[in-house]
């Protein structure tokens, strides 16, 4: 079994420049501490200081080009969703996460999404309008390939996947997975089931306001997270 290729930073020609620099500073400076006579001490001052005038124009250099970078990376995305790019430039997203126990956020979601009065029957409703007239059947006929793909397609990249972990890019990049899936979707109609796994949701709390207390609940709204296969289903 072969092993995993780790990714390694590739360094640029400046770079390496600045870091060989800062080896040759370094060990000029241990030199300097070194030096028996006057003229030797020169000889490295003069050294070290050529040394620091080149690592500072380098530097300058490579802040030059990052700054450069940043800039053309920002108008990228702005021309591709100024939106977006606006508000990850006024508004940063909080990175605070939720702290509380599981007991206590137990009873905040029984007191805020149980009914207790689900139980007791409704009765008659008066006064309620007589249903319309069906103009259009619902369409109850099996799923086709091109209807399939067209939904797929649809599916953004940047869509976070559910407890699976598997984003909507792979079934858009293979092609017998997604065949795959389609069979099985057909196969799910036909029979009138919906799997387990395709109807369950992991839930996260993200921040609903700009500086979140990790202790208070109400600072924090939950989204649920299906996997990518039901909700293409």
């Amino acid at each position: 079994m072969s092993q995993p290729v780790s990714k390694t930073r590739v360094l640029c020609r400046r770079t390496k420049q600045i870091i060989s620099l800062v080896h040759t500073k370094n060990n000029l400076l241990s030199q300097l501490e070194l030096a028996c006579s006057e003229v030797e001490y020169n000889s490295i001052l003069s050294l070290l200081h050529c040394t620091r005038t080149k690592l500072r124009k380098l530097r300058k250099a490579e802040n030059h080009f990052k700054r450069i970078s940043a800039k053309r990376s920002l108008e990228k995305a702005f021309k591709k969703n100024p939106y977006k790019c606006g508000k990850d430039i006024l508004s940063p997203p909080s990175t605070t996460y939720l702290k509380i126990s599981n007991k206590k956020l137990d009873e905040y979601l029984s007191e805020s999404v149980s009914d207790n009065s689900r139980n007791i029957e409704l009765g008659d409703l008066t006064d309620l309008p007589e249903p319309p007239f069906i103009k259009h059947k619902f369409k109850n006929s099996i799923l086709n390939d091109k209807t399939f793909y067209n939904v797929l397609s649809r599916r953004s990249n940047s869509s976070t996947p559910g407890p699976n972990a598997i984003p909507y890019k792979v079934y858009k990049k293979c092609q017998h997975l997604s065949r795959f899936l389609l069979l099985l979707i057909k196969g799910f109609f036909k029979k009138g089931v919906v799997p387990l796994q395709w109807r369950i949701a992991k839930t996260v709390f993200i921040p609903k306001v700009p500086n979140p207390d990790p202790s208070n609940m109400k600072d924090f709204r939950s989204i649920s997270l299906m996997n990518s296969e039901g909700k293409i289903f």
